[in-house]
């Protein structure tokens, strides 16, 4: 297959005479004002994980074909948690702000510890340090015999 007409294929989009995925991403980015590293930095994470399914519309995919990504990225790719942070920012960008599908992320690796909010002092798990990912994927990939 060509260049050209993998771009198309990663192009396409499921809702017909829509603007093409990608183009709704570059879009989306400008329009927040992110920089041009930035922007490169998500489209390529975001090719990579459709072509990490086979050129499936991220439509199509749900938490658990994100994870497997990750999951991919961390135990046979070797990435980094800064890395696979990235990887996920890019995923989550464009699910949220370009096809308007909100996840829970934060409870797939939750933090050990709770904290009250400053503004409004409702209790719940906050931030999650980088090597947690990478540490829970590690030791799973160690029990399942795979690392």
């Amino acid at each position: 297959m060509s260049t050209e007409s993998t771009e198309s294929s990663l192009q396409s989009d499921s809702k017909l005479g829509g603007p093409r995925l990608l183009q709704r991403v570059h879009e989306a980015i400008r329009v927040r004002h992110y920089s041009r590293r930035t922007e490169e930095a998500y489209v390529h994470w975001i090719k990579r994980l459709i072509y990490f399914h086979g050129k499936r519309h991220p439509e199509t995919m749900g938490e658990a074909e994100v994870t497997t990504f990750l999951n991919h990225l961390a135990v046979e790719r070797h990435v980094a948690a800064a890395t696979q942070n990235q990887a996920l920012s890019a995923i989550l960008f464009l699910y949220r702000q370009v096809l308007g599908r909100e996840w829970h992320w934060q409870y797939i690796f939750p933090s050990q510890h709770r904290s009250a909010d400053p503004e409004d002092g409702v209790v719940r798990r906050h931030h999650l340090y980088d090597s947690v990912p990478q540490r829970a994927i590690k030791e799973a990939a160690s029990v399942a015999g795979i690392a």
